[in-house]
């Protein structure tokens, strides 16, 4: 499944020549809104033939960031579900829900290079490699999900490593 959706983020970076979640957000036709969202921190709606991304105008630069490439995820893979009902996300890094699973995988392989994590996965722990990309520790456990599920074998060092960190780990090999 990973495999598929790495396969679909490298598709639209050589296709619209950024890696950027908003420029690739305005490539595809989807309008990127800024709003008060009380708790949820991102939202993809389909209305009328529009799609949109609203983001928690409240968020930091990398959590927008993260969240537009999140619910950019939604837009490539859930337009079907969104056409029902909007997709709503309070919980970002979810392993539980598939939709959410997918988006997640998407926005890790939009946001971080697989050159990166075997550049920094030797000396770093995952929280450290999440700090030096501007990336949550919890969206770089998809990427290396993503990774595993293409083959990659990856020795991390594990100096600081919370035990959610490492529960999380298991929940996505699981789904694996």
């Amino acid at each position: 499944m990973s495999s598929y959706i790495f396969d679909m983020v490298e598709k639209c970076k050589r296709t619209h020549k950024t890696s950027d979640p908003f420029e690739l957000a305005d490539a595809v036709g989807a309008k990127v809104r800024y709003k008060e969202l009380g708790k949820l921190k991102g939202l993809y709606l389909y209305d009328d033939r529009c799609r949109y991304i609203l983001i928690n105008h409240t968020l930091g630069y990398e959590d927008q960031r993260m969240v537009c490439a999140h619910e950019l995820g939604h837009d490539r893979l859930h337009q079907h579900f969104a056409k029902a009902a909007p997709l709503k996300d309070l919980m970002m890094y979810d392993y539980t829900s598939k939709p959410e699973y997918e988006a997640n995988i998407f926005a890790a392989n939009l946001l971080v290079e697989d050159s990166k994590i075997v550049e920094l996965a030797h000396d770093y722990d995952l929280i450290s490699i999440g700090s030096m990309l501007g990336i949550n520790p919890n969206l770089i456990t998809f990427k290396l999900a993503s990774m595993k599920n293409r083959g990659f074998v990856l020795n991390f060092s594990q100096s600081v490593d919370s035990d959610f960190l490492r529960e999380q780990r298991k929940i996505a090999q699981m789904r694996l």
